[in-house]
Order: C-alpha cells, then structure tokens, then sequence
C-alpha cells in the first residue's frame, strides 16, 4: 500500500518574517510548502501550478492591493476545487462574515493549531 504524497500549500503572506514561520511549521509537518508575498505572485504560482490544493491566505495585504479574501476568490475562480485557510492579524470573528465556512486563524498562533486548521481543512469535504 503506497504513501500518499503529502499536500501541496502556498503560503500568502505579505510579512516575511510570518511568512517563513508558517513555511517552517508546514514543512515540519511534512507538507510541500510554496510562498508568496502578495497578490500578483500569489495568482501566478496558482495558475502555474496544478499541485497546490490549499491556499494559507494572509487576509491584510498592503495598501494599494487586493485584500486576502479577493485573492483567495480569484484563485478559486481559476480552480474551484482550491481549499482556503484564512489568517489575520486582527479580530478574526470581525470577517467571518466575509470568508463563508472556511477557517480563520487568528495570529499569532501555535504550530498545533495552525497544523489541525489545515488537516481539518484538507479533509472536509
């Protein structure tokens, strides 16, 4: 009986620093991890990359570009079946109005729950 092969993710975050602490707490728990900063990038790596089943989306972006909530939708628009995962760095009950059923962490928060998110996530149907 093979091994599935672990889930690809792309990280969008436009902090550095958060960014690669989410990369590290992913790859810790085997999964295949690509990184993004911001919009423009983050729509190139999904349209290129056929792999990529959840998307860790920063919804706070920098002013001047789309939010992560807009991202997320252009992403699923370019493929429906794309799971999200949704962080933010401010009141995460304040935009569950706007994300439908997919989850919000609030940062900062710990590998454990950051690794349930998406688990949970990956498996819902």
């Amino acid at each position: 009986m093979s091994t599935p092969a672990p889930a690809h993710i792309l990280v969008v975050e436009d902090e550095a620093v958060f960014r690669q602490l989410a990369v590290r707490m992913l790859e810790g728990a085997g999964f295949i991890v690509t990184q993004a900063d911001g919009f423009e990038s983050a729509l190139d790596i999904v349209e290129r990359d056929p792999s990529i089943i959840l998307l860790l989306m920063d919804i706070g972006m920098p002013a001047g570009t789309p939010h992560g909530i807009s991202i997320a939708r252009m992403s699923q628009m370019r493929r429906a079946q794309m799971k999200i995962v949704y962080m933010t760095g401010g009141d995460a009950a304040s935009v569950t109005n706007y994300v439908g059923d997919a989850p919000v962490l609030q940062k900062p928060f710990a590998s454990s729950l950051l690794i349930k998110t998406v688990k949970d996530e990956l498996n819902r149907a």
